[in-house]
């Protein structure tokens, strides 16, 4: 008896799983199939009155401008830019610009702004290789000025070791010949 038990308790577990199975499988093969969209042009049935059963003048689609000429319960009197006047119904007409206009005028401002963007990084990668020389010009200026010191300041101790020894030279020369003067001053006298 616990068999058969046991088999009817594993049967129970397969077939509540097979529907799991079926939805995970399901799942998949929805997100494995091509991504589609309902395209946003709408068109409308301009007419001759306002109603469906009065003929149709012309077929007009989201982006058209028109113009409202009189209003008659759910219905527009439309007129067409240097074109008839028909009547369509109220709710496809709206003071707001349709995206069918908006987005090419969108993706013009877009590649426009990409463009100047791709324009400005030339420039800035130009602007930083020359703030990266003028940076190593300034380092070697730096350089540079610090060797300058360092010579002014060796050749100011090479000009007062010699003015040293030009005074050293005539205090021997100075204490020397006074007495190389007497000597011959005291030959001479005799």
């Amino acid at each position: 008896m616990s068999r058969a038990k046991s088999a009817k308790k594993v049967s129970m577990r397969s077939l509540a799983i097979i529907p799991a199975l079926l939805i995970a499988t399901a799942a998949m093969a929805a997100g494995a199939q091509e991504r589609a969209y309902i395209r946003d042009e709408i068109r409308v049935n301009m007419r001759a009155g306002p109603g469906l059963q009065f003929r149709i003048l012309r077929v007009l689609t989201s982006g058209d401008l028109v113009q409202t000429v009189a209003e008659r319960d759910d219905w527009l009197q439309v007129r067409l830019p240097g074109g008839p006047s028909g009547w369509i119904e109220a709710g496809y007409v709206t003071t707001d610009t349709p995206p069918s206009i908006t987005l090419p005028q969108v993706q013009d401002r877009l590649t426009h702004a990409e463009a100047r963007v791709r324009e400005l990084e030339k420039k800035l990668a130009t602007q930083t290789g020359a703030v990266a020389e003028l940076e190593e010009l300034r380092a070697h200026n730096e350089g540079l000025e610090a060797r300058n010191a360092d010579l002014a300041f060796s050749s100011g101790w090479k000009d007062m070791a010699a003015g040293a020894s030009i005074i050293l030279v005539g205090l021997v020369i100075g204490l020397l010949l006074p007495r190389s003067s007497e000597r011959v001053g005291r030959k001479i006298k005799l």
